[in-house]
C-alpha cells in the first residue's frame, strides 16, 4: 500500500525504510527486542537484535541523554 502510494506520487521508496526507522527509534528509546518485533512485525528476534546492539553501543560511547545533560 505504501509502495503504491509512493509510486503514484513519483517517489521510489518502500515501507522498509519506515520500518527500519521505527526500529532504530525504538532501540534508541531502550525498547527490548520483543517490543521492537511487536511494533515492526519481525518474526525473529535475531532480525531485530542488530538494532538493539547498535543502540547499546551508541549509549556505551555517548552515554544516555540524562548523562549527557548532567555533564553540561
Amino acid at each position: 500500500m505504501i509502495r503504491a502510494a509512493a509510486r503514484e506520487a513519483g517517489i521510489e521508496k518502500s515501507a522498509h525504510g519506515l520500518r527500519k526507522c521505527r526500529a532504530v527509534l525504538l532501540a534508541d528509546a531502550e525498547a527490548t527486542t520483543h517490543q521492537i518485533a511487536a511494533w515492526t512485525g519481525h518474526h525473529s528476534l535475531k532480525e531485530v537484535e542488530h538494532y538493539t546492539l547498535k543502540a547499546n553501543r551508541r549509549r556505551a560511547v555517548m552515554g544516555t541523554g540524562a548523562e549527557r545533560k548532567s555533564a553540561i
